[in-house]
């Protein structure tokens, strides 16, 4: 259970690649810094994904390379789904590549010089903290207002002129410093996929991409914290990608707690879809797409848990809370689990 939808899956396929460039241990693979004529770039070269980029400093959203199925070391510069340049790359040594650009709609050529930052042996190269140590030093964070939700205190944090808002807890407590440092890595997490997005879009025929993250606090105790954490995007493809789903952080250890480990399986059976089912209140299209439901983010709350279920994108209209009271979910929890509801139910 859980999020579903993670930025190691927003691959580029941006086409066919032989078998001898795609191999892992390509020379030119590993993510580069040097320059394009006069200009500084960022290069990023990962054939083994098809996740090939580059950007300039200056102008943080990328392009996309994609390598030539004819050529070793020629590689197609896309923009908005056409090709605006080629790269003929020649190694050096192990940390130094040459080359040239050309551009494609006036042939003028530069030299590319290239210095290897980090292996090729590195898994993901372009979502990697040394590719994009540039973006994410550029990605100022603006604090907003103080906001309570109870008697508890926090702040939202927001970076790329909105469009990624997470939040910073201002409680003291031993376990605060360690989650905020964790949501901070996430929204460091969230940057690289925001400029991954624009580089997918880059090399379709599109103008615009859509990559939105908010995190907001919406159960919080002595004892836990949940916060509800929205994807929206559209990186290419048929339609838009939409997720909603609980991170639930125990506060006695400080770590993030999947809440289907209180069950006695994490599999929804049809028992227990239909416990929870019997207390949604679903308009009629969506009856049936409950009923068939394997997949639900959870939380708590004062009077049960909470379920959200995690539906396909055709039918997420039919996605809502659902509130299970803990009375009809005893004969589901494990001993843990059971432990875990009778302390929530002392806190309250």
């Amino acid at each position: 259970m859980g999020y579903r939808v993670k930025f190691c899956c927003l691959a580029l396929h941006l086409g066919a690649v032989t078998a001898t460039v795609m191999a892992a241990g390509s020379p030119l693979a590993g993510v580069w810094r040097g320059t394009i004529g006069d200009q500084s770039v960022m290069v990023c070269l990962d054939p083994a994904n098809e996740t090939s980029s580059y950007y300039y400093p200056r102008y943080l959203k990328g392009l996309a390379l994609q390598a030539t199925s004819t050529t070793a070391g020629t590689w197609v510069e896309k923009s908005q789904g056409k090709t605006s340049g080629e790269w003929q790359l020649t190694v050096a040594d192990t940390n130094h590549l040459t080359g040239v650009w050309t551009s494609a709609p006036s042939q003028r050529a530069a030299p590319i010089r290239l210095v290897r930052l980090a292996s090729p042996r590195e898994s993901n190269p372009c979502e990697s903290a040394s590719y994009n140590a540039q973006r994410l030093d550029a990605a100022r964070l603006t604090a907003g207002k103080v906001a309570m939700l109870g008697r508890k205190r926090y702040q939202t944090i927001s970076t790329l002129d909105g469009d990624l808002i997470s939040v910073q807890l201002l409680e003291s407590g031993t376990r605060y410093p360690s989650i905020n440092r964790q949501l901070r890595e996430d929204l460091h997490h969230d940057v690289i996929g925001y400029y991954a997005c624009h580089t997918m879009m880059t090399a379709a025929a599109r103008d615009f991409a859509d990559y939105q993250t908010r995190i907001d606090p919406v159960f919080w105790n002595d004892r836990w914290l949940t916060l509800g954490q929205s994807l929206s995007d559209f990186c290419g493809g048929a339609h838009p990608n939409n997720d909603y789903h609980y991170q639930n952080w125990n506060l006695k250890t400080g770590e993030k707690t999947d809440l289907w480990s209180w069950f006695k399986t994490k599999t929804v059976t049809p028992q227990l879809n239909r416990v929870i089912v019997a207390y949604a209140q679903p308009i009629a299209e969506c009856k049936a797409v409950l009923a068939e439901n394997t997949d639900y983010s959870v939380r708590p709350s004062a009077n049960g848990l909470m379920f959200y279920p995690q539906l396909a994108h055709g039918v997420q209209a039919c996605a809502d809370n659902i509130l299970v009271p803990y009375r009809k979910l005893v004969p589901f929890l494990n001993a843990s689990g059971k432990a875990e509801v009778e302390n929530l139910l002392r806190s309250f």
